[in-house]
């Protein structure tokens, strides 16, 4: 299924700042951050992994659902559509717990909610890359080359065109002879 953002209008922006104050607050009384801070930086990051693998769960588990209420008969439709809102639910509240933990870790790391989204939007906006198997992979650079042409991360060699292979998420490439590192 194809997405486009939802533009928020001004009314939803001031909403925005409100859940932040909120969530922050939050934190402050479960002694997260605040005068009793007894959370910390690995604490929050190890719970950030968690809530995103609850989503990752979530977005596996609503494929089956779709699969199933694609295969399903007339009458186990119902059950099957029950099932895949009760999963984009899961979903949704998965991507909100990893918001309200990313906003305690600004509160640990001593930024805003809006420092850590700038520094984030002026590193990506002019990023390069492509789209490997549904994740974006950004263009490696190597550190003494400035023109994005790509080179082995093992033995250095230029890799031309197509070649060449990198893991989801990892900027490091791969040449023919050492893809097995990949």
């Amino acid at each position: 299924m194809k997405t486009h953002p939802k533009k928020i209008t001004s009314e939803e922006a001031d909403k925005i700042g409100v859940y932040i104050h909120l969530i922050q607050q939050w934190g402050v009384n479960r002694n997260i951050t605040g005068p009793k801070e007894q959370g910390n930086m690995e604490g929050q990051s190890t719970k950030l992994i968690e809530e995103a693998m609850e989503v990752r769960e979530g977005v596996f588990e609503l494929r089956g659902a779709e699969a199933m209420y694609k295969c399903a008969e007339q009458e186990m439709k119902a059950s099957a559509k029950e099932l895949k809102d009760q999963i984009r639910s899961q979903i949704t509240d998965g991507i909100g717990d990893t918001m309200v933990v990313c906003i305690q870790l600004c509160a640990l790391h001593g930024i805003s909610v809006i420092e850590a989204l700038e520094q984030a939007w002026n590193e990506i906006k002019n990023r390069k890359g492509q789209m490997i198997k549904g994740t974006f992979v950004k263009e490696y650079r190597h550190p003494c080359d400035n023109s994005g042409e790509r080179f082995c991360h093992i033995c250095d060699v230029k890799l031309t065109g197509n070649e060449g292979y990198n893991r989801a998420m990892s900027p490091q490439w791969f040449c023919e002879e050492h893809k097995q590192q990949c």
